[in-house]
């Protein structure tokens, strides 16, 4: 607690270099750019090591990227895993304590962005990085943390905070706040229904108007494709459509052709679990989600997000058999989900 209230002073108590851009320290620097490069080719121990010599040195954007990757085993537990746990600790993190802590702490005395990926998380202050996030482009971290606004009951304190700000509010953000509204006219809240559980019961129910935003959010379950043919036949018809599940529909062109959208309809699924938009850039502001999704590692990504398929149920074969065709043989060479 001590910690958030001390960095939330520094919020507005230090004269930050960058209080309206939204251009990080350090991101146009040859050094910082050959890293990054590196790291969309997939030669992950190389970019780690120059990411973590650059955030050593005081490079802002090294610090912010290098933090993020950081969270999500995915994108580097296949090369750290092999290492000692003071190596991993050297290479990921800030050296303080016996642990090391996220390099965002470091880079929120002089970054308003990370200070806004540090502290989106706390339910006092939350509204107000939300928007912070959106602006500087990062869309999937202001749609969890505008999620957790929500769920507190302080949707209109984050709306009023966009008002204030004259920032528009972001379309996903909306229609989540919609959601929030209707469900606790309803009760729905009262019997703590999260918005991805709420979306499988319309399913369940057979009562949704189609629309991308709520695919966007989560794919339905495996049992719900399995026991719901109406809705199995609906996701797999709009499958392409979904801005979020493209990897996994550009994956199924490639390798499932005579089962493109069933393929991709049983991957998101098996995805499901994740949340929203699971295979995205870990910063949006640095690495756009499409140069990430154009990157050579995607399909890697992609394969490691998934679980370890030969221990998935049969059933979903029924739906679709091409995709664990596909990915087992990758799985073997990438790794898989733990």
């Amino acid at each position: 607690m001590q910690l958030v209230i001390a960095l939330f002073v520094l919020l507005f108590t230090t004269i930050l270099a960058e209080a309206e851009s939204t251009k990080i320290i350090g991101s146009s620097s040859p050094n910082f750019l050959k890293a990054k490069q590196d790291w969309l080719n997939g030669e992950d121990l190389s970019a780690l090591k120059q990411l973590s010599l650059l955030a050593h040195n005081g490079n802002l954007a090294a610090q912010i990227l290098l933090a993020q990757i950081a969270s999500r085993g995915l994108f580097h537990s296949h090369v750290t895993r092999d290492l000692t746990r003071n190596e991993r600790i050297e290479l990921l993190r800030f050296p303080k304590g016996l642990s090391g802590q996220t390099w965002l702490i470091n880079a929120s005395q002089k970054n308003k962005l990370a200070m806004a990926l540090l502290l989106v998380n706390d339910e006092n202050h939350a509204s107000t990085f939300v928007v912070d996030l959106v602006n500087w482009g990062e869309k999937h971290s202001a749609l969890i943390g505008a999620n957790k606004v929500f769920s507190n009951g302080q949707g209109d304190k984050l709306i009023q905070h966009f008002a204030d700000r004259s920032v528009i509010v972001p379309e996903n953000i909306r229609v989540l706040n919609d959601w929030y509204s209707q469900s606790s006219n309803i009760g729905m809240q009262s019997r703590k229904v999260t918005p991805i559980t709420y979306l499988h019961k319309k399913v369940a129910w057979g009562d949704f108007e189609f629309s991308t935003w709520e695919l966007e959010w989560v794919a339905p379950a495996p049992e719900i494709l399995l026991n719901q043919l109406g809705t199995r036949e609906t996701t797999i018809l709009a499958s392409p459509k979904i801005e979020s599940w493209k990897p996994m529909y550009q994956f199924c062109k490639q390798n499932c052709t005579e089962s493109v959208k069933a393929c991709t309809t049983v991957g998101m699924s098996v995805l499901s679990g994740l949340g929203p938009n699971p295979i995205r850039s870990p910063l949006e502001s640095v690495i756009s989600n499409e140069q990430y999704l154009a990157s050579r590692r995607v399909t890697a990504d992609l394969v490691r997000s998934l679980p370890n398929l030969r221990r998935s149920p049969d059933y979903l074969d029924e739906i679709d058999s091409c995709l664990f065709d596909k990915i087992l043989p990758l799985q073997r060479q990438f790794g898989y989900r733990k």
